[in-house]
């Protein structure tokens, strides 16, 4: 099956925790409308049941094998059933986010420190960083100073 992938499903068991797996809502494409330089509303939805979050809340994605986890600043997990590339392709328009690492896509205006090859995000946490993601980093903090 050449071209577009299906989505996989994860089904849910084991124990409880505050992380939830969420597959994209399929007839909308994962959510995500043009809107350029806003935010964007994600539209996730796990057994027929719709999620939404605002691309405003998300802090940073990591990659996990074929799946990505969203980290939200108010602490909450969701586990986002599509590479971090098709969640990159999907807040490109707001202009607020940008892959900083192979695993990692973060929000900027989030970034509140950096040592050489990571980036200290408003919640304390340090987030690797490649070359190409340390000049990112170090331009905007710069910007923001200026």
């Amino acid at each position: 099956m050449k071209g577009k992938k299906a989505p996989l499903s994860h089904p849910i068991g084991g124990k409880q925790s505050r992380e939830q797996k969420v597959l994209p809502n399929e007839e909308d494409s994962g959510g995500a409308e043009e809107t350029s330089g806003q935010s964007v509303p994600l539209t996730l939805s796990h057994n027929n049941i719709k999620v939404v979050r605002n691309s405003v809340q998300l802090l940073y994605a990591k990659a996990n094998d074929q799946m990505c986890r969203l980290y939200f600043i108010n602490g909450e997990k969701l586990s986002y059933s599509y590479r971090l590339k098709k969640l990159q392709q999907l807040l490109h328009c707001t202009g607020l986010f940008a892959r900083v690492h192979r695993s990692y896509l973060i929000r900027l205006s989030e970034v509140v420190g950096h040592v050489y090859l990571k980036a200290k995000l408003s919640n304390g946490e340090l987030i690797p960083l490649n070359n190409v993601g340390y000049e990112l980093v170090k331009q905007e903090l710069k910007n923001r100073r200026a």
